[in-house]
């Protein structure tokens, strides 16, 4: 094992060594070799990764935000014909539940699965960025 010295505060540290002992700067991969301050390592070494680290956190929000509104409108729209129907004597007619049935299907495939589906997509871009 070597000494190297570290650029931060001067201590020699060894090169199996996970961080300076003195200043705490941390020391990956390759021994004797820091990385440049302005090149801070990411999670599992890498450097560079914010691009893809804000990719994932927007395609995150935007999907399951999407699929959040789409569960929300299709709330809104059974609630509201729950309530037109108890207002007109609590009958149900067959255009209530088609309307029902129609509003499922629509804020599904509009809203609710493209949505968990851009979710997933930027959880799956995060992971692959730490690996």
């Amino acid at each position: 094992m070597a000494l190297v010295v570290c650029p931060d505060c001067q201590t020699q540290v060894s090169d199996a060594a996970v961080a300076c002992v003195k200043c705490g700067r941390p020391v990956f991969a390759a021994p004797s070799v820091f990385p440049a301050s302005s090149e801070q390592p990411t999670r599992g070494g890498e450097v560079g990764g914010r691009a893809s680290s804000v990719l994932s956190s927007i395609l995150q929000f935007l999907g399951y935000g999407w699929a959040v509104l789409g569960g929300w409108l299709l709330g809104s729209t059974f609630l509201d014909t729950v309530r037109k129907v108890h207002e007109s004597g609590g009958e149900a007619t067959n255009a209530e539940g088609v309307g029902i049935l129609i509003a499922v299907v629509f804020y599904g495939l509009v809203f609710i699965f493209p949505g968990l589906v851009v979710g997933a997509l930027g959880t799956i871009v995060s992971r692959r960025r730490r690996t």
